[in-house]
């Protein structure tokens, strides 16, 4: 009898010692149970980085490029209601009216706003970080452009070119980056914000204007583009080798293919998207 006592009470004794202990369950936002794997995850990213081959452009002739075409019946894009906003509405009246931006582009069969980039490949090299900043410009209550792509530390400038407020609100899907809140109340106003690390996508919205938002993609390396009106996109001064190449929509989704760059060739994909 006391043999079993003592046995329940070294069961309940473990039971304790690992409710409490490090056995926990992990943070809310993902993080890892006492901060230990992502500063080790980043040590050892910062770690390859530092013994990769500085990469040139200048050095690299070959590209990939193509065409982004989607399959079927043009949707129609929905008008967005601006009345709850009188400066707003007054400048997208009638045939000016807003559309959803979200809805597939699409133009004599071409698809806008993918943004495709290399999927593999790319940690071959260390990349410098492009002093110029990438632009969002709230103009006519509208994010300008509403698809971007940008390298981690990329300085990101958002202005205001309306007379009136809006509210700028970061939002990281993939808590990969900070999000951010800030007020631009006047014409002209500026702010300038950067993504540390890798996501896709990275969302803009303004919390005044609820239609309005823009997706921004962050790469490690400057190997993407954005398709416009004409679907078309080329991404330059690709070292040669064999590459994924994915197509993001946001509301699409992703297509896959596959490159290879010669030296000073050019190697082309085509994507197509379906409804």
């Amino acid at each position: 009898m006391y043999k079993k006592a003592f046995a329940v009470m070294a069961s309940l004794g473990l039971v304790m010692v690992a409710g409490c202990g490090g056995g926990g369950s992990a943070p809310a936002g993902g993080g890892a149970t006492g901060g230990g794997a992502a500063p080790a995850k980043k040590e050892a990213k910062k770690a390859a980085s530092a013994s990769a081959e500085a990469y040139s452009a200048d050095k690299f002739k070959g590209s990939i490029k193509g065409v982004v075409a989607f399959d079927g019946e043009a949707p129609k894009r929905p008008k967005i209601d601006t009345s709850g906003d009188k400066a707003c509405h007054a400048m997208h009246e009638g045939d000016k009216a807003l559309t959803k931006e979200d809805t597939a582009l699409v133009k004599d069969g071409k698809l806008q706003n993918v943004i495709v980039h290399l999927k593999t490949g790319t940690d071959k090299y260390n990349y410098d970080t492009p002093t110029k900043a990438a632009v969002i410009d709230q103009d006519g209550c509208k994010y300008v452009p509403h698809v971007l792509a940008v390298m981690v530390d990329q300085p990101i400038e958002i202005k205001n070119s309306d007379s009136l407020t809006h509210n700028v609100h970061g939002i990281s899907p993939a808590k990969a980056n900070p999000e951010f809140n800030i007020s631009q109340a006047n014409k002209g106003a500026v702010d300038k914000k950067k993504l540390s690390e890798p996501e896709l996508p990275y969302t803009v919205q303004c919390d005044v204007h609820k239609w309005m938002n823009a997706k921004v993609g962050v790469f490690s390396h400057p190997f993407f583009a954005v398709t416009g009106e004409d679907g078309a996109f080329e991404i330059k001064n690709v070292p040669p080798g064999e590459y994924e190449v994915e197509a993001w929509h946001e509301t699409l989704g992703k297509q896959a293919g596959k490159a290879t760059v010669k030296e000073d060739g050019a190697a082309e994909v085509t994507f197509t998207f379906k409804k």
